[in-house]
């Protein structure tokens, strides 16, 4: 009873604080106030509210003096509620006890938990998430595959696309994605292809990691996610922008992710052929990811970056050291190096398929060779050094 005394207590102090922060009182007069309840609802005249604070709004009874609806009032309370649950880092306990403390004060009847308080949400604002669940045999894996036609339909229909702002840099300072020589050699490539509609085609930002449930456990979490590269910069990784392709949830580090990848990778290659939206056809194009080394070495299949020729950068075998009570793999400085691109690349693996072991670190092909304009490894010629990794 202490425990969940305590836990009540820390749960209305959080809550209080939070709302104070909000300023939710707007008996006060002030420009910033009237800037705040245009953000909470921007179809509610300040005028209406000016002498009512929103917690008397919230808790009015009768419809002549409650210009807030019940839909809006739940949807006002489930945001603040799942927004303190993520910023104030709550227990499912606690929050189950904010709800009813709301509940009553509100008379409203909120969800009482976390679940049905998301899923109501969503209803109320007509939104729904579609996902495909598999199980895997070997170990407890289990994949949750997420549509990415419908993500990409629902950025269509909040206006974020279709977008024309791409930036054209005059000088030779790499200031956005748009700078670098592989995003040129893209933009090349679609050009070369004599593909006319060159406006009404994306590319896409890879991304993703492993995280562990906790300490105390093997459970991995392997989120995918993707970037448009072609939104604002200031826009681009929005989380309402952000396409989620799927979670894989594993006991332990996956020793293969290609089972996990491969409804990712056809979903991929069909927006690659093209999304019909109304009566216009986009197409997007996975371009390169940004992985952790664990995680590049496992997607791009190579040697581990602690491995002979583990060097992404260069074909250096490099060597182990004695450092202390273990060993180090070191890249020794040299002044020559042969450096690695996609030409000896395609060689490596080649060999290494030939052979049936790793050459120069390539051990298998990468399942991102599917893509038509992802190139595992591709070093520009510009450069000419390479910091060993």
């Amino acid at each position: 009873m202490e425990e969940k005394d305590k836990n009540y207590n820390e749960a209305c102090n959080q809550s209080s604080i939070y709302f104070s922060d909000l300023n939710f009182n707007t008996s006060e007069s002030g420009e910033n106030d009237n800037n705040q309840n245009n953000s909470i609802n921007d179809d509610i005249d300040s005028n209406e509210i000016e002498d009512h604070s929103i917690l008397d709004l919230l808790v009015a009874d009768g419809e002549d003096d409650d210009p807030i609806s019940d839909l809006h009032k739940s949807e006002y309370i489930s945001m603040c509620i799942l927004t303190l649950f993520y910023s104030g880092k709550l227990t499912q306990s606690s929050l189950i006890l904010v709800i009813k403390l709301l509940n009553i004060i509100t008379n409203l009847n909120l969800s009482t938990n976390f679940n049905s308080l998301s899923k109501s949400l969503l209803s109320n604002i007509q939104e729904t998430i579609s996902y495909e669940k598999k199980w895997f045999c070997s170990l407890l894996n289990i994949f949750y595959w997420f549509n990415l036609e419908e993500q990409i339909k629902r950025l269509f229909k909040k206006k974020i696309l279709p977008t024309f702002m791409l930036k054209t840099n005059l000088s030779s300072n790499i200031e956005d994605i748009y700078d670098g020589n592989i995003y040129k050699e893209y933009r090349k490539n679609l050009v070369y292809n004599n593909n006319q509609l060159i406006e009404k085609n994306y590319s896409f930002i890879l991304n993703t990691d492993g995280i562990e449930l906790s300490q105390k456990s093997t459970i991995s979490i392997w989120p995918v996610y993707l970037a448009i590269n072609e939104l604002p910069i200031q826009n681009r990784y929005f989380i309402d922008n952000i396409l989620i392709a799927g979670i894989l949830v594993s006991d332990g580090k996956p020793k293969s992710i290609d089972y996990f990848f491969d409804s990712i990778i056809s979903s991929l290659r069909h927006l690659e052929l093209g999304l019909l939206v109304d009566t216009e056809i986009y197409r997007f194009f996975t371009i390169f990811g940004v992985f952790d080394k664990p995680a590049r070495a496992l997607m791009l299949k190579t040697v581990s970056s602690n491995g002979h020729y583990g060097c992404l950068k260069c074909r250096d075998e490099g060597c182990v050291v004695s450092f202390k009570n273990g060993y180090h793999h070191i890249f020794p400085y040299k002044e020559i190096l042969d450096l690695r691109n996609h030409s000896n690349y395609l060689e490596d693996l080649e060999n290494s398929k030939l052979f049936g072991k790793a050459s120069k670190g390539i051990k298998d092909e990468t399942f991102f060779s599917e893509l038509k304009y992802y190139k595992p490894i591709d070093r520009p010629h510009a450069f000419n050094f390479c910091w060993c990794c």
